[in-house]
């Protein structure tokens, strides 16, 4: 005699459902480390969440306005829909007339920055956003419960309150939330808003550490270009002196710049520091050291994925390691005799079929 269990198509369905639900629970963890393994520092710490990683944003001109830093408007926690759909354009219109009498400014920077005709709308675009997702965490409750508040008064002596807010309660809500807006958008604001979204690359000082002593070098006579289609500018931070670069990648596909040091005796020389800032395009920069006539190569490239300050690390090949440290460098390695120009430092575009070229030591 033969017994079979089988089970109907609804049963088979849930019996699957459910298999695949529990498989998918204790699956999540290990496809959220191995995304996590992939992403830079920045989107580790992002308050957003996201899964997958950003994919790398590969642009042919630097400095640039990078309208993704920060997410589309979204309404305001806490606010009534009605509100919201009546403040929002008051608030945009307000925001558009700022922009145009606010001259673009960094933060520790007195200088203007001048924005070019074609970028004007991803400047609107970025510089509204920012704002938005700036002040959404700024905007005080009782901004944020006005209307209903108003709501509350205007119905005190009918009972109950109806969900539906009175049309003065709406406009008091609007009032209150642009009124908000308008005092907490400041100078200072404006400019932690562009410093976020004008994305640009940035030559800063270099240290160079003797025997065990760590001589810093400014800005005077600082980086220069040796190729590509470049403009350095300089610029200051709180009085710290760097050049900002204009680069046009789509030319030449790379950039060059040499910063000559005045160092004696550059035998006893074991370490540089070389300060920049990076601007999100995920362009490579790789480093030359010139040294009694002959060129060492850095073994590996930084690559530009953030947008903050950044400092490279070159050490010789063959120095004793510590296993133990934990502060990343780059080996410069014998790479021959000096040819024509003493290359220090290269920025180029990924993709680009150009060697990698560096800096330069007296």
């Amino acid at each position: 005699m033969a017994v079979f269990n089988r089970k109907t198509i609804p049963e088979r369905i849930v019996l699957h459902g459910l298999l695949i639900g529990f498989s998918m629970v204790f699956f999540f963890p290990f496809l959220w480390m191995i995304c996590n393994s992939v992403k830079v520092q920045e989107e580790m710490s992002s308050e957003r969440f996201k899964l997958f990683p950003r994919t790398p944003h590969v642009v042919d001109n630097t400095p640039y306005i990078d309208v993704n830093e920060f997410s589309e408007i979204e309404p305001l926690d806490g606010v009534p829909e009605p509100v919201w759909r009546k403040a929002l354009p008051e608030i945009k219109n307000n925001i558009a007339d700022r922009l145009k009498t606010w001259q673009p400014v960094l933060p520790g920077d007195r200088a203007v920055v001048v924005i070019p005709d074609d970028w004007k709308e991803n400047y609107q675009t970025a510089m509204t956003r920012g704002i938005f997702a700036t002040l959404s965490q700024r905007i005080s409750d009782t901004a944020r419960e006005a209307a209903k508040e108003e709501n509350r008064r205007i119905y005190c002596d009918a009972g109950k309150i109806p969900e539906k807010l009175h049309e003065n309660a709406v406009k008091c809500g609007c009032k209150a939330i642009v009124d908000d807006f308008d005092n907490k958008l400041d100078q200072d604001l404006l400019a932690d808003v562009f410093d976020r979204v004008f994305r640009r690359f940035c030559l800063g000082e270099i240290k160079v550490r003797v025997d065990y002593e760590v001589k810093v070098f400014k800005m005077l006579p600082g980086w220069r270009k040796i190729s590509g289609d470049v403009t350095l500018v300089s610029r200051s931070f709180h009085n710290i002196l760097f050049k900002l670069a204009e680069i046009n990648y789509a030319k030449d596909n790379e950039a060059a710049f040499v910063y000559d040091l005045p160092v004696g005796r550059p035998e006893r020389v074991n370490r540089f520091y070389v300060g920049f800032r990076s601007d999100a395009s995920w362009a490579r920069v790789g480093f030359e050291v010139v040294k009694n006539g002959r060129i060492y190569r850095s073994s590996g490239v930084v690559n530009l994925h953030s947008r903050t300050w950044s400092e490279a690390e070159l050490r010789w090949k063959g120095e004793k390691i510590d296993a133990t440290e934990r502060r990343t460098f780059l080996l410069l390695e014998d790479s021959g005799e000096t040819v024509g120009d003493k290359k220090l430092f290269q920025i180029r575009k990924i993709g680009g079929d150009a060697d990698v070229d560096g800096g330069e030591v007296a």
